[in-house]
């Protein structure tokens, strides 16, 4: 018989929307693994909304990045914390480093380094907070003369919507899944990654390829492998010196991959999304704009169609020319 696996979940940065977010983590990662959490954070929160993602030009480029805007509301962090993952929640700890702490531990870097107007000091404060989730797990290890055999890191703002088997996860990989969060007009679940940035060092070798979707939100590994975390906050200063592309997703892979030797396994088991604080609980078909596809008819459907008449004029109107086309020219 196969003795039981130990699972750690390490849980790092602002709660934002845990309160939401818990159950789903606890139904199709902790109880079905047994799980133990583990978290390490600011005792403070922000509430970012949708636009938190960012703020676009009509070409598709990032032309105002609201990160560097988030306010931070101090306190209720550990009560929020034991209440919201109870008797799963293994240990935690809270540190008093604000955005000026980070912001001036960053002020190193040349500004014209800094891409999609993201301040290194948010990425600063994140690699912060894993770090220290990493070295509380392995605090209890020590205490308790163990050692956990998977290794997940996430945010407590994220749901999951698939049980998680983790029987397959082996050593010398990072584990990701395959794309993050819903089409907000579909409901379909998206696919694909935030892509890692061009990177080549002509002196010590290391490079990072294009066109590679990596992730920062959500990290599985052996426990062994688990073990370069721990050295990545470290070495994240002479990383920014040697000019490694300063996105959270490059960093984390070249430290993984290119230097570390992980390989990267996706995969399409795990469905999951961040949820802000303007999200609500539930989205059903009558949120999205599928509706006007589906139920041309639906009262929610016609209130758009008298708001916004010439809009979905012309909208029905396409729908009717492709319609036309295909029924007469395909």
């Amino acid at each position: 018989m196969d003795k039981e696996q130990k699972v750690a979940v390490l849980l790092y940065g602002f709660l934002r929307t845990a309160e939401i977010t818990a159950g789903s983590l606890l139904n199709n990662i902790v109880i079905p693994n047994n799980a133990d959490i583990f978290y390490f954070g600011p005792d403070s929160s922000d509430s970012p909304l949708k636009i938190h993602q960012g703020i676009l030009d009509k070409s598709g480029f990032l032309k105002i990045n609201p990160k560097n805007d988030a306010h931070e509301v101090a306190g209720g962090v550990a009560t929020r914390l034991e209440k919201n993952y109870g008797r799963h929640l293994t240990s935690y700890k809270l540190h008093d480093r604000n955005f000026d702490h980070f912001n001036n531990e960053a002020s190193f870097i040349d500004k014209n380094q800094w891409l999609f107007s993201l301040n290194p000091a948010r990425f600063f404060s994140m690699f912060y907070n894993i770090h220290g989730v990493f070295k509380l797990m392995k605090e209890f290890e020590s205490q308790n003369d163990f050692k956990y055999d998977k290794v997940i890191i996430t945010r407590p703002d994220l749901s999951f919507y698939s049980k998680f088997n983790l029987k397959n996860i082996r050593e010398g990989f990072v584990y990701i899944p395959s794309g993050v969060d819903f089409c907000q007009h579909t409901g379909n679940r998206n696919h694909g990654l935030a892509k890692v940035l061009a990177y080549r060092n002509r002196s010590t070798g290391k490079m990072i390829p294009t066109n590679v979707g990596f992730n920062d939100q959500l990290l599985v590994f052996s426990r062994n492998s688990s073990e370069l975390i721990e050295s990545f906050l470290p070495n994240l200063k002479d990383y920014i010196t040697q000019k490694v592309p300063l996105t959270p997703e490059t960093l984390l892979y070249f430290h993984l991959v290119a230097c570390g030797g992980l390989k990267v396994k996706y995969t399409d088991d795990w469905p999951y999304e961040i949820v802000r604080s303007d999200a609500g609980t539930i989205t059903t078909v009558t949120d999205l704009m599928i509706l006007d596809i589906i139920d041309r008819y639906h009262p929610i459907v016609q209130a758009r169609i008298k708001k916004r008449p010439i809009k979905y004029l012309l909208k029905f109107g396409r729908m009717r020319m492709r319609a036309l086309k295909n029924k007469y020219f395909n």
